[in-house]
Formats: structure tokens, sequence, C-alpha cells
């Protein structure tokens, strides 16, 4: 028995994974998932301090963070290692 939709199918956002078509945030495990390292405390700091982006708080202790703001900081990630450079070799 199918179930019937009501009302407008959800936003779907580029490059979304076909498990979770329109998902618009991301927990703690799923940010992990997509190969962000780190313990929960450095992310903490590196929000406050304006280089990772800000959690979401949806109840009680339990927090998330907006899929699209992850994805665009992973993308300016990528571009700034194009531009940055730890050590010369000659």
């Amino acid at each position: 028995m199918e179930k019937e939709m009501r009302g407008p199918p959800p936003p779907t956002i580029q490059g979304a994974s076909s498990e979770a078509p329109g998902k618009l945030l991301l927990s703690r495990a799923e940010v992990k998932a997509l190969g962000i390292p780190g313990s929960n405390v450095t992310w903490l700091r590196n929000e406050q301090r304006g280089r990772f982006p800000r959690r979401i708080r949806i109840g009680g202790t339990r927090v998330c963070w907006d899929r699209a703001e992850i994805l665009t900081w992973i993308e300016e990630r990528r571009a700034e290692r194009a531009h940055h450079h730890y050590a010369d070799y000659a």
C-alpha cells in the first residue's frame, strides 16, 4: 500500500546523497562521516573563532549543522589549499 504524499516535495541540495534526498541538517556522526575530524570541543572552539559553521541547537543537548554550510566549508578548504604552502621545497 502506497503512502499518499501531501504538499510539495522537500527541497533538494546539490550533492545530497540518494539515501536522504532533501536532507537539510546533519548530525555530529554525519558530519564526521564526511571526513571532518575533530572532537566536539575542537569543533566548538573553531565555531566560536569563525573557522567552522556554527551548530544549530534543536533541543536539549541535541545539535546539528546546516548541510549547505558544511559543504561550502569543505569547498572553501579545497580552494584554500591551492594558495597555501606549508613548506617550500626547492
